[in-house]
């Protein structure tokens, strides 16, 4: 699985993304994260990149890459 990161959403959970991938052959398999404030509440966009399918949760507390995986 592939999870394309937002440079700020990798500052935020201090993750650095060192290659980019091409398109995952299985469209389930390819993500895009970013991280949004709205209401002084901080949420992250998850977006299947090829189908464009997203969700949207709450972003509180996740600030190091193991939160973020445990969360998925």
């Amino acid at each position: 699985m592939i999870f394309r990161l937002s440079q700020k959403l990798a500052q935020k959970i201090e993750e650095a993304p060192k290659v980019c991938f091409p398109l995952d052959p299985n469209p389930f398999a390819d993500w895009s994260a970013t991280v949004f404030t709205a209401d002084r509440a901080q949420y992250i966009l998850l977006t299947n990149t090829p189908s464009l399918y997203s969700v949207v949760t709450f972003g509180r507390g996740v600030t190091h890459d193991g939160q973020f995986l445990e969360w998925l």
